[in-house]
């Protein structure tokens, strides 16, 4: 069980009480979802479900970031290992004010903390969408590197020392 508090701010494991109305919104909002995988289908609390469930199966970390103060959610954390000390971050903002702003940026940076020293991580690898402009900035912002670039996406890697 994961469990980061700082500040006005909760990091805890998703889990299924979080698949509410704000959250179903957040994942069906085209302003927030125009870059992820699932933007093409409507979501359901179903999919939803099924996702979370399979990310348990899978032994990934999935979080979810709370505003303490607004008791609110700010977005979705996703972490998985891909092999020894390597592993590839996704996230995803549920609200629009928090997009390019420093609440959400913390947020990643306290995971990505979390994944080296907890995990012993070494490697972390993101990829975007290539029209994802702003997702890259703020992967850059965090450390990322881009090493790899093709029609669709880029790939980016944060080395740990």
């Amino acid at each position: 069980m994961i469990k980061i508090k700082f500040k006005n701010t909760l990091i805890r494991d998703f889990n299924e009480a979080d698949i509410n109305k704000s959250f179903l919104n957040a994942l069906n909002n085209k302003r927030l979802n125009k870059f992820i995988s699932t933007r093409r289908k409507k979501q359901s609390y179903k999919d939803a479900l099924k996702y979370l469930n399979n990310a348990k199966k899978n032994n990934c970390i999935y979080l979810i970031v709370i505003n303490t103060l607004q008791k609110k959610m700010v977005g979705t954390i996703t972490v998985r290992k891909l092999k020894k000390n390597s592993y590839f971050l996704g996230y995803m903002v549920c609200n629009i004010k928090y997009i390019g702003g420093s609440y959400f940026f913390t947020s990643v940076n306290k995971v990505i903390k979390y994944i080296s020293n907890n995990l012993k991580g070494k490697k972390i690898y993101a990829d975007i969408a290539i029209k994802n402009l702003p997702s890259g900035f703020f992967l850059r912002k965090l450390g990322f590197s881009i090493i790899e670039k093709n029609k669709k996406k880029f790939i980016f890697l944060k080395k740990i020392k």
